[in-house]
């Protein structure tokens, strides 16, 4: 989605460029960029988006990604099937939206993903049922990865499990804006629910121990 917001903000301001008789902008740029970005948002699509799921995938699963190994810092580093969830996965689409720009995705494919994903983002409880945010990935199952799953023995390393009040706010603010653009009142309530866990973890909690650990 970067690239697609990179042609999109060339695109939009090669026009203005062109007024300003910048030597760069001229309409053969402005015809390719608009081509290249056509063609860059349904390849997008093409590639992310699997109807049989109502998510967009994680990543496409080819280009050597499922050859890859290694570890992070002495321990198992796990390759993602494609179809795992990832929370932040509209952030450019955001920020195009708060710029003013033209959609980069198909935002009713984006408001079916939210709809289809939110209420297992928002699962996860502590053990008085409240709830404490939501983890950056979802596995295809739509469940949330165990603490130990990316690293069965040895170190501890469990970022999938995570619960990152940077990223969930951000997640939040992508979700608020589709569901804004789309008319869903549901989903923008729902959504603000997962930053409104994270807050309350680290803000409102008088145990400190927990406003650490989230914090």
């Amino acid at each position: 989605q970067l690239y697609l917001l990179s042609l999109q903000i060339l695109s939009t301001l090669t026009p203005k460029a062109i007024e300003l008789d910048v030597p760069e902008a001229t309409a053969a740029v402005q015809s390719e960029l608009d081509d290249e970005l056509a063609a860059a948002k349904a390849e997008f699509e093409s590639i992310f988006w699997n109807p049989t799921t109502g998510r967009y995938r994680y990543c496409d699963g080819t280009g050597g990604i499922e050859d890859r190994t290694g570890d992070i810092y002495g321990n198992k580093k796990p390759v993602l099937p494609p179809d795992v969830v990832f929370l932040d996965s509209f952030f450019a689409q955001c920020i195009a939206s708060q710029l003013g720009l033209p959609d980069l995705i198909d935002v009713e494919n984006a408001r079916t993903h939210w709809n289809n994903t939110l209420d297992a983002f928002l699962a996860p409880t502590d053990p008085s049922g409240r709830q404490v945010g939501p983890p950056i990935m979802l596995d295809t199952d739509l469940k949330h990865f165990g603490m130990h799953y990316m690293q069965p023995e040895g170190r501890f390393l469990a970022e999938l499990a995570d619960v990152w009040p940077g990223t969930t706010y951000m997640a939040t603010a992508a979700a608020v804006h589709i569901g804004r653009q789309t008319g869903d009142d549901a989903l923008v309530e729902k959504a603000l629910k997962m930053s409104e866990a994270v807050a309350n973890i680290v803000f409102d909690d008088a145990d400190l121990d927990n406003a650490v650990y989230w914090a």
